[in-house]
């Protein structure tokens, strides 16, 4: 399960980037 934990750990990171990416574009809107 270890390759698991890693990839739902990226997968969380990549989320977290884009919501914060889109967050920071709705600003300059």
């Amino acid at each position: 399960m270890a390759g698991f934990k890693k990839a739902s750990d990226l997968f969380f990171l990549l989320i977290l980037r884009v919501c914060h990416e889109s967050s920071k574009n709705h600003e300059f809107k």
